[in-house]
């Protein structure tokens, strides 16, 4: 029996080592462009694909450059609310996903010792949108499918249209449908890179068909 067992952080080390490999080499700088990189390296070497919330980070960071902020320690409220300004006009979500990654790399860095504080506290969380989606009567949707029945461009929007709504697609996956992707035998519609980048393969209604 082991009579020194392992501390939770060597245990973690361990763990680390055995399933990822060693992790990325530390960037031997305190500018603020290559602590991201080493941060972006290091989740996708935890197996995050870290594309979207990378290019996040490294938006908010060029944003601050420009403003003289290259160094942990040139952080402060000021820039911070000057960024948060700049992005007024996106919408709430989106902020909402730049202030998360934002927010990410920066507890990242005070993990690291490097920042006493995460000043994306300081900024606001915005409302969401009063949006409300607008719902189709059956005699609406009767009249959009309809040109389905014949063989001309509009009869071919109608088709896509039904497609769509039979099967619950977004507009993005029904755009790149192709026809290998119908299986007419079997009654299903195969998606290639969905959402998140997930393929999937839904069942067709006997009317699609």
């Amino acid at each position: 029996m082991n009579e020194h067992p392992l501390s939770p952080s060597e245990v973690a080390e361990t763990l680390w080592q055995y399933f990822a490999g060693p992790p990325p080499s530390p960037p031997g700088s305190d500018d603020l462009g290559a602590l991201a990189e080493q941060f972006i390296e290091l989740k996708q070497h935890l197996g995050h694909r870290y594309h979207a919330s990378g290019e996040c980070v490294r938006a908010f960071l060029r944003f601050l450059a420009g403003l003289g902020v290259r160094r942990p320690a040139d952080l402060s409220a000021e820039p911070m609310l000057a960024w948060a300004a700049s992005r007024a006009h996106v919408q709430p979500l989106t902020w909402m996903r730049e202030v998360s990654a934002g927010s990410v790399f920066l507890d990242h860095l005070k993990a690291l010792g490097t920042i006493p504080n995460n000043l994306c506290a300081l900024l606001r969380r915005r409302t969401s949108s009063d949006f409300r989606p607008y719902i189709f009567s059956v005699a609406e949707l009767q009249r959009i499918f309809a040109p389905a029945q014949t063989r001309n461009p509009a009869g071919d929007r109608a088709l896509v249209y039904y497609v769509i709504y039979a099967c619950g697609l977004r507009a993005g996956e029904a755009a790149h449908l192709r026809m290998r992707d119908l299986d007419v035998d079997l009654g299903t519609i195969f998606i290639e890179s969905g959402k998140f980048s997930k393929d999937r393969r839904l069942p067709l209604h006997r009317r699609v068909v």
